[in-house]
């Protein structure tokens, strides 16, 4: 039998699970109505905190914001986006307090387009660079240790919660 080998690099590897990233995110919250994007929903008397509108806005913002940064682009965060996104900034109920699912989508393709664009021209030499961020970097000590856990399990960690929220919520699996 003839044996095809396709040779992918690393890099292809992590840009093809940060494009499923966004696909399965927007596949997520596709059904979820507006007014339900911030809601905390529980199971077994435990509330999820982490709900839709706040991760997806949590995901654009890491992207937008410390993504580009650490790929040596500018920066496309929302200036306003920080405290209500941002490391350390806890989700709120009520849609009435985020942007709305189509502003959160929009920014969300906005940013993985920003990374998708400059990742595959970082240099190897600006992936070995020290990660700037203090607290993270003893689990992830350089740059491209950092830029390849925003882009695949940050990111999927985050799509999980919206996972389950939809489960609580009572909405079908989307695979």
């Amino acid at each position: 039998p003839i044996h095809l080998r396709h040779e992918i690099s690393m890099k292809d590897a992590i840009l093809h699970t940060y494009a499923f990233n966004l696909t399965y995110a927007k596949r997520l919250v596709d059904d979820v109505p507006d007014d339900l994007m911030a809601a905390h929903p529980a199971v077994d008397g435990h509330i999820i905190p982490n709900h839709a509108a706040w991760v997806i806005g949590h995901l654009a913002n890491t992207s937008a914001g410390f993504g580009t940064k650490l790929l040596g682009i500018d920066s496309i965060a929302r200036e306003d986006w920080g405290p209500l996104f941002g490391g350390g900034s806890t989700p709120i109920a009520g849609a009435a307090n985020y942007p709305t699912k189509q502003t959160l989508i929009e920014a969300l393709e906005q940013a993985h387009a920003a990374i998708a664009e400059a990742f595959p021209r970082t240099t190897d030499a600006r992936f070995a660079q020290s990660n700037p961020n203090d607290r993270l970097r003893p689990i992830f000590p350089t740059v491209g240790d950092m830029i390849t856990f925003i882009m695949t399990s940050h990111e999927t960690t985050h799509l999980g919660q919206i996972s389950a929220c939809r489960r609580a919520l009572g909405l079908p699996s989307v695979f």
